[in-house]
């Protein structure tokens, strides 16, 4: 039992790691990059300055993407400034009028965890907005020979006055997803709260308040987590630096540590953040408020350091007009960043005649992992293609995350409940279009819950069937390997199956 116990580890860990669902990136002033192999840069129909996000299949086929602050929506005055294009790079089918404003980490697409074809689509209206709230779509990939249909659009979940950082880390079960954002600062009261969601096959829950750390003034930065889920960094547009760590099975927020307080007096502000691979290390892109200083920074903080405000590097620097925008860790575990042209206040969207190496490249961390001018900053290096950058990056969360396996609610995974190999047979195995099962001849169970789960730890197939019925339909599977499960009152089965 043990040798499928670690044969089933090793797999899913493999497969988890090769899944694609990240590869893809839309941004910017029509850019876009498929990680899938090398990353190469493509054409996207984006124009947009900041929230944007893109989901692909687990080949790294494009499914869709989204963005707020459509061009020509911004300039024919609509207030609901958000657009979701299929993998033709045309509007979806519904997909225009998605509630959205103007931020930068204001949307975030979750994957159903019941309905392979349907995503969620979920955004925040923050401070000062008519309508504030958090806001979801619903988009069915079934429909339109694949293209996608929005379904359902613009559904109110609440009216709080969001922080704009919204943001998702799936649950230690592999399959459920913690949907979370802040309470704004600035319109609200100053205020340490923060919202999360589980959105499981049950739908979406209550909310969850927890308040926890520093209370902030502001309305805007950044929020992400480590590559393990396990911890949030936060930044604020005030100078607030803080991680909180964060427990994926129950969605409790504890051990917070402010590095740094907010501080009103300097007239830079932390803009975009992001944890290294490891979560050892965080850089921050540090920018001018106004135009009495115009230098822009890269730091990098060692959190494993002693002071680790003092463990401050400066990494790179530019001056005014080329502004350090947005920070992203890539699937290929590299961080990028952007550089944006300040040609006014706003500038958006760009005049055709601003066109600059600056901002049709990103510069790239190579190895984020290491301290100083280790980590290799190389800016400029990563062309994209004739296409502009802004600020935003899409604010993907990590499709492929594993589960948290041995943590206690790593219930779709638990492997170590292998049951005799001879009271149950699985024919063919490895399968095509069907599956037969055979129980030993005294399993009396009138029921079986049969789930099927992907490399990625999501419930393809999760159905109560009679234990009479033998014949399981898999010709929908993908071609790759499967977790099994076959769940009675009283037994239960976990074993390996291949998609041929």
């Amino acid at each position: 039992m043990r040798s499928v116990f670690w044969i089933l580890i090793i797999i899913i860990s493999n497969q988890a790691k090769a899944q694609n669902q990240n590869s893809i990136w839309c941004f910017g002033d029509s850019a876009g990059i498929d990680f899938s192999a090398s990353p190469i840069s493509f054409n996207s129909s984006i124009d947009a300055r900041g929230s944007c996000v893109s989901i692909a299949d687990t080949n790294g086929s494009l499914l869709f993407y989204a963005s707020t602050l459509n061009k020509t929506l911004w300039q024919l005055g609509y207030d609901k400034l958000t657009v979701i294009y299929n993998k033709n790079h045309q509007i979806m089918d519904g997909g225009d009028s998605i509630n959205g404003e103007g931020w930068y980490q204001e949307l975030v697409i979750i994957p159903f965890p019941s309905v392979p074809s349907q995503y969620y689509l979920f955004s925040i209206c923050s401070g000062g907005n008519s309508n504030p709230g958090l806001f979801y779509s619903v988009i069915d990939m079934s429909q339109n020979a694949g293209l996608g249909k929005v379904i359902v659009k613009n559904i109110q979940v609440n009216n709080i006055a969001a922080f704009d950082a919204l943001t998702a880390v799936k649950h230690g079960n592999g399959r459920d997803w913690w949907l979370m954002f802040k309470s704004d600062g600035y319109y609200n009261p100053p205020n340490n709260n923060f919202y999360s969601y589980l959105i499981s096959p049950a739908g979406i829950s209550p909310v969850i308040t927890q308040s926890i750390g520093y209370s902030i003034t502001t309305n805007g930065g950044a929020i992400s987590f480590s590559k393990t889920g396990n911890k949030i960094l936060m930044t604020d547009y005030r100078n607030l630096i803080q991680t909180v760590d964060f427990d994926r099975c129950t969605g409790v927020l504890s051990n917070s540590t402010v590095i740094e307080p907010e501080n009103n007096f300097q007239y830079y502000e932390h803009f975009r953040s992001c944890f290294s691979p490891s979560g050892e290390l965080i850089y921050i892109t540090h920018v001018p408020q106004t135009l009495m200083d115009t230098s822009f920074f890269l730091y990098q903080y060692d959190l494993l350091s002693g002071n680790i405000l003092a463990s401050r590097d400066t990494v790179f620097y530019s001056n005014y007009p080329n502004d350090l925008g947005g920070l992203q860790l890539g699937p290929d575990n590299r961080v990028y960043a952007s550089i944006w042209y300040q040609c006014s206040s706003f500038c958006f969207p760009y005049p055709d005649s601003v066109y600059s190496y600056e901002i049709m490249n990103l510069g790239v961390i190579n190895q984020p992992d290491s301290l100083g001018t280790l980590c290799n900053f190389q800016p400029f290096s990563f062309y994209l293609g004739g296409k502009r950058a802004y600020i935003g990056f899409p604010n993907n969360p990590d499709y492929g995350m594993s589960p948290s396996l041995g943590s206690g609610c790593d219930s779709l995974v638990d492997i170590q409940s292998i049951e005799d190999e001879n009271e149950l047979t699985i024919f063919p195995n490895p399968c095509f279009n069907k599956i037969v099962l055979t129980f030993a001849q005294d399993f009396k169970e009138e029921k079986v819950r049969i789930v099927i789960i992907n490399s990625i730890g999501e419930a393809i197939i999760d159905r109560l069937v009679p234990s009479t019925m033998q014949t399981i339909e898999v010709e929908r599977l993908q071609r790759g390997a499967y977790v099994i499960q076959i769940l009675g009152e009283k037994r239960r089965w976990t074993k390996l199956l291949m998609k041929m």
